[in-house]
């Protein structure tokens, strides 16, 4: 009795134990491991296959992923363990793949990423990768908890600097030689090709001096840009070549010695760094001498005589100047800027921060992470940093119109700015167009009046900044009360006027309101506060004006919501 009961059982373990071991040796795999999300046009083929050995049974294999948004190419059943999938750009995110036969099933998860980075150290115990983050506005993508994410594009040596083109080719700088020689290598957006497609020699063949650091971007059009410097930091070379897939390019310098405007900056303030390039063709090059100071500059490659104008410092998350190296930044979709740190990890700037940045701009954490050396994204929006750099936007109110006043630290290639008022706060519509400078590195101030509908509670303005490309900035919104505006009409009799003079104030509310009296040298002569009711109000100020000298005078009334009516009076 007890024989027909335990045989069994110990079949079923034997069974089940062979099964796990079995089992245990089964692997789903891809090549590449995970890739860039590509751009509209462009695809990125990806070969997913069983390793080590088969899966149990006969017959077809099944075949499902987690999602088709943006993947073509499964087959739901196929006798081969291996399929190519094809990922576009609406592919976002984590992707797990399952192929099962009988009652065994393995799975394996791809993961689309948006930002490109080159990361040193141990990670899965494999030295120097190429791989990125799945990342949306400074947070990570919560299906990628450990942020990092291994490609595997066939990059196996030293990845000082990384770039990448519209087609998805990932370009990389994988060692500085003695005498200014370097090359820049590509890969294919899969891996499968990688080869040399640049050679340069920053400072030609009869001189020997060494370079100390190299930097390497891709602007809109598919041009690799390189920005290098001598060991004994005393220039600053631009390069530029094409980039044309993994085939082998000439380089061209551009310039062999980039100044700085106004003398704000030095070479050595380049020990780490990087550059990115916006839709424009404006670069902005990240500059970290190591030692607390880290600056963003801009450089137009569209100058026939391009320099490094200083933006502004970045601190990091505690507000604190970083104390190590910074060496990383990019753009994503929405013009946001991202850096990176080697020591402490991935920082986030947004777009609305870095518009108009002067001075000191904090950076948050968007993750703790060792070993960054740099960053990339195949993005180039046309909203950066670049148009200008926008100072004081105000509104106020004074005789029943608007006064807008903006002033602009510095222009670069400005157009015009467009003045947008709405009453909604939404639906913005251009009142006028006002023509700019253009080109200043210094201070300059505009101004506009605006009648406004007082039948409405709130006027809104704002400014949209064009410059000569058609790219623009919007200034912040700015808001005028109108539903507590108080007076609605002022009259002065006579005027002129010699011994006698009233004020008729028409009131929408009753408040306390400051009525005061300048002479034509803006001296004050008096002020008097004085209780209005709603409706009409008689103000006699004929004991205050009787000892006044002939001319001309600046009554002026000022409401308890600041806003300011004036009007001149002349005494004969």
């Amino acid at each position: 009795m007890k024989k027909l009961i335990f045989k069994p059982l110990l079949v079923v373990i034997l069974l089940t134990f062979l099964f796990v071991i079995n089992s245990s040796s089964q692997s789903l795999v891809s090549f590449p491991y995970n890739l860039l999300q590509p751009l509209p046009g462009y695809t990125v083929p990806v070969d997913v296959y069983l390793t080590n050995a088969d899966l149990p049974g006969t017959g077809e294999y099944s075949w499902t992923v987690s999602s088709t948004t943006g993947v073509s190419g499964l087959l739901p059943t196929s006798i081969d363990p291996e399929q190519r999938v094809i990922f576009s750009s609406e592919a976002s995110g984590k992707y797990t793949f399952t192929i099962s036969r009988g009652e065994m099933s393995v799975s394996y998860d791809i993961v689309v990423c948006n930002l490109l980075a080159s990361i040193e150290g141990s990670y899965h115990g494999l030295g120097q990768l190429i791989g990125g983050f799945s990342i949306n506005e400074g947070a990570i993508n919560p299906e990628t908890p450990d942020g990092y994410i291994f490609f595997d594009n066939r990059i196996d040596t030293l990845a000082a600097a990384i770039a990448v083109n519209q087609q998805g080719y990932i370009y990389y700088l994988p060692t500085i030689l003695n005498q200014g020689d370097f090359y820049v290598i590509a890969a294919s957006p899969n891996g499968d090709t990688v080869s040399i497609a640049a050679h340069f020699d920053m400072n030609g063949e009869d001189d020997s001096t060494s370079l100390s650091y190299v930097r390497l971007g891709i602007d809109a059009e598919g041009a690799g840009w390189i920005l290098a410097a001598d060991t004994g930091y005393t220039k600053i070379y631009l390069a530029k070549f094409s980039t044309n897939g993994t085939s082998n390019v000439s380089p061209v310098i551009v310039n062999d010695n980039v100044l700085f405007e106004n003398s704000e900056g030095s070479v050595k303030d380049f020990a780490n760094g990087d550059l990115a390039i916006d839709g424009d063709g404006m670069m902005i090059v990240l500059a970290n001498n190591g030692a607390g100071n880290t600056v963003i500059f801009s450089l137009d490659t569209r100058s026939a005589t391009p320099i490094l104008k200083k933006r502004f410092q970045v601190n990091d998350n505690n507000n604190l100047p970083f104390t190590t190296q910074v060496n990383g930044v990019a753009f994503d979709i929405a013009g946001n800027v991202y850096i990176s740190s080697y020591f402490t990890g991935l920082f986030f700037i947004p777009k609305s921060t870095v518009d108009n940045a002067t001075g000191t701009v904090t950076a948050s954490s968007v993750i703790s992470i060792i070993g960054i050396v740099d960053l990339s994204s195949n993005y180039w929006p046309k909203e950066s940093i670049v148009p200008l750099r926008l100072g004081n936007f105000s509104a106020t109110l004074n005789n029943n119109i608007a006064l807008l006043n903006w002033n602009t630290i510095s222009e670069e290639n400005l157009k015009y700015f467009e003045i947008e008022r709405s009453y909604s706060g939404n639906d913005f519509k251009v009142i006028v167009q006002q023509k700019a400078i253009g080109n200043s590195s210094s201070n300059n101030n505009y101004n506009l009046s605006d009648n406004v509908d007082f039948s409405n509670q709130y006027a809104y303005y704002r400014i949209k900044a064009v410059d000569i490309t058609g790219s623009f900035i919007y200034s912040q919104i700015v808001k005028l009360d109108l539903k507590n505006y108080l007076i609605a009409e002022i009259i002065t009799y006579p005027n002129p006027f010699s011994t006698q003079l009233k004020v008729e104030i028409s009131c929408k509310q009753s408040a306390d309101i400051n009525v005061q009296l300048f002479n034509s040298s803006g001296q004050y002569i008096f002020n008097k506060v004085i209780s209005v009711i709603k409706g009409k109000n008689m103000l006699d100020l004929t004991n205050e004006i009787k000892n006044l000298s002939k001319g001309t005078y600046l009554l002026k009334i000022i409401t308890e919501n600041r806003s300011i009516f004036e009007k001149k009076i002349l005494k004969n």
